[in-house]
Formats: structure tokens, C-alpha cells, sequence
């Protein structure tokens, strides 16, 4: 409940942040195809940007120059996330999309208009042609249970899907091969005859009610009933046997099976229709299945040939998304050469001749441009080297923090190309995390904010970390210089009491003085979240404040133990498994640092509050609109006013928008 009348902040129109020269940022990619739309014998790069939709970018020969382009959005994001693939499901010689999410089902959308006003709209979920129930392709793992991270996920309904088309000799039939989280291949043959939509029948069953603890699972559960369609078959070698393929890891244990990715690959030596699966954790494996022979219900049967080598493909390029790589193959003409995405990136694979069957490719680095839109994860502050007075943009990652120089131009903000670690006493400065089961805990979910604990001016950072723990980098005069940042890490930090502060998971500081004492306290936001469950001593979610008391004889800031921070005006809704984010930053111009408030549990709304004495935040009815998560409110280019800026986070692309005074 809201006790002011609501206003929102304008902005302009959103500028993408550049550089020089550099990778190009396609936004998260988790699906991807090679289409001729724009032109009949086009090389057209069609991509699933998760949470954002389906973008197209028109080539004629794909070459990097042609790729720094703003591209078209043709389909909206529908659902979580929409992952495209092209097939001419309504048999009209254009093709339609089969989307498929991470809740274990397939959807028909259908085209709309020609190039270049194409899109495509939704039709409907795909059901089994004989019973009409939905066909929901369940996560099956047959020695891994996955966690539902009490709730986050519901275990009814999570299970990535990767469809492919696979070709029938004769007719025009849309069989589908379906890689899903798992590590298997269901099989899906198309009973249709080639004629009207495609049908495909699977094996009913039931759904256990007790399995449902996420919201979103109950809500499909009362929509749609219990009853369900599988894939009655699976994808096997010359003995029967189910494909298990790629290695998981999750909770710190390993295990076969895990995230099959499959494409087409006809093989150039034995024209035979076979399979590249991209598949497993970390580095993800590129397996080689070559066709045999079909079974006598027409299902194709594939001999596992082992590992296909890429040469110069390193861990580092993924970052934290190697889950989500993609391999697009050239469906457009008769080259062997592949793309493969690597979190916002795509890099090139050349084909390289082996002399057998199993062919081989050399990673020869990612597509790239000059001044071109780039990406960061989360954008948080903007500091200045002291020595050469050069701005630089510090970049909260899941691993580090890093630092990239602003270069502000006539047309914009660039950033450099080079990146730069932030440092402490030991090295990189590095906090562990534990809500990702997969991640963790070698990265997670980090957030820092400038803190003049001492009100020394100096450029002092807090750090919380995706334990819920609070760290301080301390600048003791080398913060800046030279285009290196390093400071004295402290932490975690305690309270007057000496106890550890813990804040939930994904904690999140910001600094205002909330007394009034002249000295700045701090205010977090956090949420158990995921894994945390295991460990958080407390699980809750909340905004708290601990007051600044002055600095002790350890040069460290002496904090009150963390009390939930009274706030009026609003009804504050916060909830575990989602983000809350909070930021400090004088908005008004008049000399007092205002709190902005986003809760994951509020639709993402970021509220303007006042501090208020005694010892509280007002809301001011001031909403900041679209700072979702991973955005902030920082004067960017340097020209003293604010813009509302975007690193990219999940979705990848760098954005800012300029404030419009009013």
C-alpha cells in the first residue's frame, strides 16, 4: 500500500554503450539459427536473447562488418525464456518458429508479413495429436535429482528443451530431436503424413502434486491439470540403449549426463545425416553421433564417435554461461564452418579437414567490430585515477570486479577495450559464493557501492558478497593510478558485538547517513536465496541498516548490529529467492543522498525513499522507471548530470539513458 501519489523519472531513449574495437554483444544467446529471409541466398543470423525475445540480423555473407547493426526484434519475449527454431510448421513454403522454454514444453509460433516487417506470434502450446493433453517433456535424470532451491525452481516444470529438425528421406515431415537438461535425446517423429501442422503422440503421464513449491508451478498445475504427454521414445545406439551424454555438475558432485544441445550435421565424406551434440558443464564438450541405420519404426540409431576436437577454445571465453552455448551450423549453403556462442558473444569455428569421418575446427576467435555495442555484467560506480584524473567504470562480476576506462565522445559513451581486475593485499580481490548450484563457490551474485566510512573522501568501496557477508576495500591511497585500482581488503566485517554480519544471500550496501552524525551508515538488502537455504542461519528476506559509530583502532568502521530499517510511505514487499537492490545517490541536487530501493517481489519497481529522522526511510512516491535489476543511477559521461545505466547483466547488452529535466 501506497500513503503519496506516484511520479516517475523521464528518461530519454536508450544509447547503446560502445568501444573502439571489440567483441560484438549479441545479448545472451541460448538459441540460434542461420536463415535466408532478407534475400534468397542470404547468410541472416537469427538469435534467442534470453529474458528479451528473437532478433534478426540481415547479412549477405556474414562478416563481422555486417554484424554492427541494430538488430530487429521479430518475436517478443513470451515465455522463460523463448528459444526460436525455424520450421514451416503450417506448410506454406515460410518458415515459422517451434519455441521451446525452460518449463519442458514446445509451442507453435506462426509468421507474420515479409522481410523486413516479419514477425511471429503465438499460437499455441503443442499437444499430443491423439489425447489433446500438452506434451511436456519432464526432466528425467537417471542418477540425478535436481534441488529445487526451496522453490526457486519447481520440479514439475524444469527442463530446458533444444529441438532440432531432423530430415526423413522421403516426405515432408518435421521430426524432432529434443536435447533437454538431462543429457538425453527424445525422440519425436512427426505422424502428420507431411501434410496440415505436425502431430507427435508420447505417453501419458501424471504429474505429483507434492512436486509443485514454486508459484509458477501451481498456477500450470490448476491450468492445465495433472496429465501430461512425453516423448515415447529416446535417441539410442545400435543396441537400444539411450544416449546419456555430457558431465554435470551440481552441489559439488559430478555426474554423467547433462544438457544436450543437438544439431544437424551432414557429414561432407558420407552425406549421412548426423549429429553434433554440444553437451556437459564448464567447457562444453562437442560429441560426434554418426548415423547408422533406422529402426523399424523409422527412428534413426547413431554410433557415438567420440569428442570432435576444437583447437584455441578456452574456458575463459564463457564466463559464467557455458550452460547456455549454442552451436549455429551454416544451414544457408554447403559450408562446414560453425558459429558457436559463448555467453554474449559468438565465435567463429573454422573447419579444419581430418581425413576421417569426425571432423575437427580451430576456435578462431570471436566476432568482432569497431565501435561496437558492448557488455558487462553489473555497472555499479564510477571512480577517477587520481594521477591522470581518467574516469573509469567498475563492473561487479560474478567472479572480480573490473575496471574499464570512459571515453566520452561527440556520439556517445565508449568504453575501453581493456579490462583491468580490481586488486587488494592478495591478488585479485575475490569473494566466494553458494546460491549457484553450479557456480558456486568459486563465483556468485556480488554487489559494491562507494562508502566514505571516515569521511576521508577517499574512495572507499563495500563489497557484500553472495553469502550474505560484507567486506571493505579500503583506499589507502591507490585507488587509482595509473589505470590500476587497489585497495586493503577487510572483512567479513562485525558488528560491535564481534559477531560475523550476515545478511541473507546477495546482499546488497549502500551508504547515507541515516542519523544525522555527519558520518555515513549503511543500509543492505538481501534475500535467501537458492542454495543459501543450507546455510543461512536466518532465512528471510529484508532491508537493514547498521549505524556507523566511528572508526576503531583496527582503522575499521565500528557498526551497530543490523536492525530491519523502518520504512513509511510504502509497504516494503520483499520475499526469499528474490533480489533486493538498493542504491545511494543524490538524485535531487540537493546535497543528500536519496535511497532507491528495487525489490524482486514488487515487479522489479525501483522506489525513491528520504532518509527521516529518527532513524528511517519516507517514501517520496519517485519511481525509477525500468531500473530493474543490475541497473544504476550514475553520472556516466561525466557532464554532472545522471543517466540510468545498464551493463547488460543475463541479457548482455550495454545500455544508458539520459535524464530529461523537467
Amino acid at each position: 500500500m501506497t500513503d503519496v501519489k506516484e511520479h516517475a523519472m523521464v528518461f530519454g531513449e536508450p544509447v547503446p554503450i560502445r568501444t573502439e574495437y571489440g567483441p560484438i554483444a549479441f545479448g545472451l544467446v541460448i538459441a540460434g539459427s542461420m536463415v535466408s529471409w532478407s534475400a534468397e541466398h542470404a547468410k541472416d543470423l537469427l538469435i534467442s536473447r534470453i529474458w528479451s525475445g528473437l532478433y534478426l540480423y540481415p547479412t549477405e555473407r556474414l562478416q563481422d562488418s555486417e554484424l554492427d547493426i541494430s538488430p530487429k526484434l521479430v518475436c517478443k519475449n513470451k515465455f522463460v525464456p523463448t528459444m526460436g527454431m525455424p520450421a514451416d510448421w503450417n506448410r506454406d513454403g515460410e518458415d515459422d518458429l517451434i519455441v521451446s522454454d525452460r518449463y519442458g514444453f514446445l509451442y507453435w509460433f506462426e509468421r507474420k508479413g515479409t522481410y523486413p516487417d516479419i514477425t511471429f506470434e503465438f499460437v499455441e502450446r503443442v499437444r499430443d495429436s491423439r489425447s489433446g493433453l500438452l506434451l511436456n517433456i519432464p526432466y528425467e535424470h537417471p542418477n540425478q535429482t535436481s534441488g529445487d532451491g526451496n522453490g526457486y525452481i519447481d520440479l514439475n516444470f524444469y527442463n530446458y528443451l533444444y529441438p532440432m529438425v531432423y530430415p526423413r528421406p522421403e516426405g515432408q515431415a518435421i521430426d524432432l530431436i529434443v536435447g533437454d537438461m538431462s543429457g538425453c535425446l527424445w525422440w519425436l517423429p512427426d505422424g502428420s503424413g507431411g501434410e496440415d501442422r505436425p502431430e507427435y503422440t508420447g505417453t501419458v503421464y501424471t504429474k505429483a502434486l507434492e512436486k509443485s513449491r514454486a508459484q509458477y508451478g501451481k498456477a500450470l498445475l490448476e491450468s492445465y491439470g495433472m496429465e501430461y504427454v512425453r516423448p515415447a521414445e529416446k535417441i539410442g545406439d545400435e543396441d537400444g540403449v539411450p544416449f546419456l551424454l555430457g558431465d554435470g555438475f551440481e552441489d559439488g558432485k559430478s555426474f554423467p549426463g547433462f544438457f544436450t544441445r543437438p544439431v544437424l550435421y551432414r557429414n561432407p565424406q558420407t552425406a549421412s545425416d548426423d549429429l553434433l551434440v554440444l553437451a556437459g558443464y564448464g567447457l562444453p564438450k562437442l560429441i560426434y553421433l554418426q548415423r547408422v541405420h533406422t529402426d523399424e519404426g523409422g527412428k534413426p540409431v547413431f554410433r557415438n564417435l567420440g569428442e570432435v576436437r576444437i583447437d584455441g577454445l578456452d574456458k575463459t571465453m564463457f564466463g559464467l554461461f557455458s550452460l547456455h552455448a549454442k552451436l549455429i551450423v551454416d544451414q544457408t549453403d554447403s559450408g562446414n564452418d560453425l558459429l558457436l556462442t559463448a555467453g554474449t558473444h559468438i565465435l567463429r569455428l573454422r573447419y579444419k579437414r581430418t581425413g576421417g569421418v569426425v571432423p575437427a575446427y580451430e576456435c578462431i576467435g570471436p566476432i568482432s567490430g569497431r565501435n561496437v555495442t558492448t557488455s558487462g555484467y553489473n555497472y555499479s560506480e564510477v571512480l577517477e585515477d587520481r594521477r591522470s584524473g581518467k574516469r573509469y567504470l567498475a563492473d561487479s562480476t560474478w567472479t572480480h570486479v573490473e575496471i574499464r576506462e570512459i571515453i566520452t565522445t561527440k556520439e556517445g559513451v565508449y568504453l575501453a577495450a581493456e579490462t583491468t581486475a580490481v586488486e587488494d593485499q592478495n591478488g585479485v580481490f575475490h569473494m566466494e559464493g553458494e546460491t549457484d548450484a553450479q557456480e558456486s563457490p568459486h563465483s556468485g551474485f556480488h554487489q559494491i557501492a562507494k562508502w566514505d566510512f571516515d569521511g576521508s573522501g577517499r574512495q572507499h568501496l563495500i563489497a557484500g558478497s553472495d553469502k550474505g557477508l560484507l567486506f571493505l576495500l579500503i583506499d589507502e591511497g591507490e585507488a587509482g593510478n595509473d589505470g590500476r585500482f587497489r585497495f586493503r581488503s577487510a572483512g567479513p566485517l562485525k558488528d560491535s558485538e564481534g559477531n560475523v554480519l550476515r545478511i541473507h544471500n546477495r546482499v546488497c550496501p549502500a551508504a547515507v547517513d541515516l542519523d544525522g552524525d555527519g558520518t555515513e551508515d549503511l543500509i543492505v538488502g538481501g534475500a535467501t536465496y537458492q542454495g543459501g537455504f543450507r546455510s543461512d542461519p536466518n532465512p528471510g528476506a529484508g532491508v537493514y541498516y547498521m549505524l556507523n559509530k566511528g572508526v576503531g583502532p583496527d582503522g575499521l568502521p565500528i557498526l551497530e548490529p543490523a536492525r530491519t530499517l523502518p520504512i513509511t510511505g510504502h509497504e516494503l514487499i520483499v520475499t526469499t529467492n528474490r533480489m533486493i537492490e538498493i542504491q545511494a545517490v543524490d538524485l535531487d541536487d540537493d546535497g543528500c543522498k536519496e535511497v532507491i530501493i528495487m525489490s524482486g517481489a514488487d515487479g522489479q519497481t525501483a522506489r525513491v525513499y528520504k532518509p527521516e529522522h529518527p532513524l528511517g526511510l519516507r517514501y517520496t512516491g519517485k519511481i525509477v522507471p525500468g531500473m530493474g535489476l543490475l541497473k544504476r543511477v550514475l553520472d556516466l559521461d561525466g557532464d554532472g548530470e545522471l543517466e540510468l545505466v545498464y551493463g547488460g547483466g543475463e541479457p548482455g547488452v550495454a545500455y544508458y539513458w539520459k535524464t530529461n529535466k523537467q
